[in-house]
This record gives structure tokens, sequence and C-alpha cells, in this order.
């Protein structure tokens, strides 16, 4: 009786640990921490600052983490992009710092699979790290220097004719600056400065712009292809 009773004992025990490791297989698949509700009360300042620590220092950390061992680089990566989601954005800022945290998922999902193939690690690394900078920028913030990241220059609009309407002018230098809606402003102009909207300050070469996706829908989207962001 004893012996029956340890056989099922046992058999129970195989069962147990293999529902956990089925629940440990679905665990790591867990999908990207969902950002906070955005609030009107939020400091524009204080989130762009808060923002661009996450996505420039801390980052910066993760990834120096994940070059010496992967799996710890990994959970940084996924930490910081946590910590960047329990962030309550400005008020109309959710999609973008959605966005934000979800390419941030991405990187630690590349740091998990990077000795599978440092190779295709390095291409999507190099893509995404370009990609996480310009959403950053549409939310008034920074993911680390542009100059060295391989993102093209933004455009300047001073350089641009069509500039005499003040409303234009304004739209112009904050797209310029990074805020991806007043592109889209420009973008619906029908003015000289449409195209200028449509390659949100010259951050989509003209071969990727496309007037009917504005560039809060092409940064906050998997729509940027190729070496662009």
């Amino acid at each position: 009786m004893r012996r029956g009773l340890t056989a099922t004992a046992l058999a129970l025990a195989g069962l147990l640990i293999g529902v956990g490791l089925v629940l440990v297989a679905v665990a790591s698949e867990d999908p990207p921490p969902t950002v906070v509700a955005s609030s009107d009360a939020v400091d524009l300042a204080d989130y762009a600052a808060a923002v661009t620590d996450l996505c420039t220092n801390r980052r910066a950390a993760a990834e120096e983490a994940g070059y010496e061992a992967s799996g710890v680089g990994a959970d940084e990566m996924a930490q910081t992009a946590a910590a960047l989601a329990a962030l309550a954005p400005p008020a109309g800022g959710r999609p973008m710092a959605q966005a934000l945290v979800d390419g941030l998922d991405r990187y630690a999902d590349l740091f998990a699979q990077r000795d599978d193939d440092q190779e295709a690690f390095s291409q999507a690394q190099n893509e995404l790290i370009g990609v996480l900078e310009v959403r950053a920028l549409g939310l008034g913030a920074s993911c680390g220097e542009e100059s060295s990241l391989g993102v093209p220059e933004p455009a300047d609009p001073d350089d641009l004719a069509g500039l005499d309407d003040p409303a234009l002018e304004q739209a112009a230098g904050a797209c310029y600056e990074g805020e991806l809606n007043a592109c889209d402003e420009l973008l619906a102009s029908g003015t000289a400065l449409t195209g200028f909207g449509a390659t949100c300050a010259g951050r989509l070469v003209i071969e990727e712009a496309d007037e009917n996706i504005g560039c809060v829908e092409s940064f906050a989207s998997d729509r940027p292809v190729g070496d662009q962001p």
C-alpha cells in the first residue's frame, strides 16, 4: 500500500513539475508592460526629464550589463521598460509612451537572444536604437545622442520657404524639435510645408514618407523600416 502511495505521489509530483514548467514557459512570453493612464496634471518638463533619464542613462547601464552577461542585460532592460510604463504620461502622450515602452521591451528580447546570433543582434539593435530616439523625441525627451545613432539630422525649417505664416513657423520649429504632432499639423496643412511634415522634418527619407500616415503613427508603430527610424 505504501509503495502504491509513493508511486502515485511521484507521478503527481512529476505532473505538477510539468505543469510548473509550462507555466514558466508561458510567463516568459509576457507582453510589454502597459503604460499607466495619462494625466492632465503631469508637469511636461518633469516627465520629459524622467523619460530621458530612464531611456538614456538607465538604458545605457542595461546595455553595459548585457554586453557582460546577456541575461542580466535583458532583465535590466525589461525593468527599465517597466519603470517607464509606471510614469503617467501627459494627456495625449500615452500612445507614444507605450510605443517607447514596447521598444525597450523589444530591446530586452534582443539581449535575451544575443548569444544565439550576435550579428543579427547588432543589426536589429542599430535599427531599434534609432526608433527609440525618435519615439522619445515625440514625448519631448531623449534616448541617446542623435548624432551617434544614425538617425537622420532633422531639416532646419529656417532653410525652407513659406514660413511667413506665424502658425506654420511655430509648427515647423516644433516639428524640427521632435514634436511629432506638430509634424502632422504640417502634413495636413496643404501648404509648401506638407512635405516637411510628411518626412517628419527629414527623419524619414522621402521614399518612406507617406502623406496618408502621420509622424505619430509612423513612430508609434512598427512601420519604420530599413536603416531609417
